[in-house]
Parts: C-alpha cells; sequence; structure tokens
C-alpha cells in the first residue's frame, strides 16, 4: 500500500471508531432513558429494539458488502454501509445490555426463584431471535427498494 492509500485507510479506521462511539454513546443514553421510563420492561424493551435494528443493519449491508465489486462505484457506497454499520452496530450493542440480563438472572436463580429465572431469559432470547429476523427481512426487503 503506498503512503497515500495508507493514510486514507488510516483516517477511514479513525472515522469507524468515531462513528462506533458516537453510536454507543447514544445507544447507552437510550438505554438509561428506556429503564427510567418504564422500569424492568426498559431492558426487555432495549435488547429487543437492539436485536431488530442489528437485524434491519445486517440485512441492508449484507448484499452491499457481498456485490460491493459491481455497485456503487468506487468504493464509496461500500464507505457508506461501513459507516452507517459502525453507528448502528455501536448504537445497538450499548442499547442491548445482556450483562444485565444475566446480573437479573442470577439474583433470582440465588433466590431460588427458577422459574423467574426461566421466564426473563426465554422473554429476552425469544423476543431477541423473532426480533433480528425480522429486522433482517425487512433490511433486506429495503435494500430491494434502495437498489432497484
Amino acid at each position: 500500500m503506498s503512503g497515500a492509500g495508507y493514510e486514507v485507510f488510516a483516517l477511514f479506521q479513525v472515522a469507524l471508531l468515531a462513528c462506533l462511539a458516537a453510536g454507543g454513546a447514544l445507544g447507552a443514553l437510550a438505554r438509561r432513558r428506556l429503564t427510567d421510563r418504564l422500569g424492568p420492561r426498559g431492558l426487555l424493551t432495549a435488547n429487543t429494539t437492539a436485536a431488530l435494528l442489528l437485524g434491519v443493519t445486517v440485512g441492508l449491508a449484507v448484499p452491499e458488502l457481498v456485490y460491493a465489486s459491481g455497485g456503487w462505484g468506487g468504493g464509496h457506497g461500500l464507505m457508506l454501509v461501513a459507516a452507517v454499520s459502525a453507528v448502528v452496530s455501536g448504537f445497538c450493542l450499548a442499547l442491548g445490555t445482556w450483562s444485565t440480563v444475566a446480573a437479573e438472572a442470577a439474583d433470582a436463580v440465588l433466590a431460588r426463584r427458577w422459574g423467574a429465572a426461566a421466564r426473563l431469559w426465554a422473554a429476552h432470547l425469544g423476543l431477541g431471535l423473532v426480533s433480528v429476523v425480522v429486522g433482517w427481512g425487512a433490511g433486506l426487503g429495503l435494500h430491494a427498494v434502495v437498489a432497484g
């Protein structure tokens, strides 16, 4: 890689990290807002929303990544997909908080409330899986509309 090419690549990496950090900050703020307003259901809402948005992002980005050699001339579209994916990924990773689910389930197990722990995991995993699949389908559909 030439000197100029390396500089562009390095700047692109810094830009992606900045997008990831900005998305993460917004996701953490959104999670806090949801849990403050909705209480225990706020965590479920945050995790489900994060899974849905990640599904949409993957549905939108994967076809572009697979067909990158033939589309959006000069790689500019691919750079846009990467930047948007970084923002959404940072947002979703901060919005969804599986460590809190694990801690709440562990508290329930330690209190010998096995059913509560099972219901907690079933709700988060079940809704999360359904959301990511629905989001993925929606993302693929949006990609088909946008790509024409």
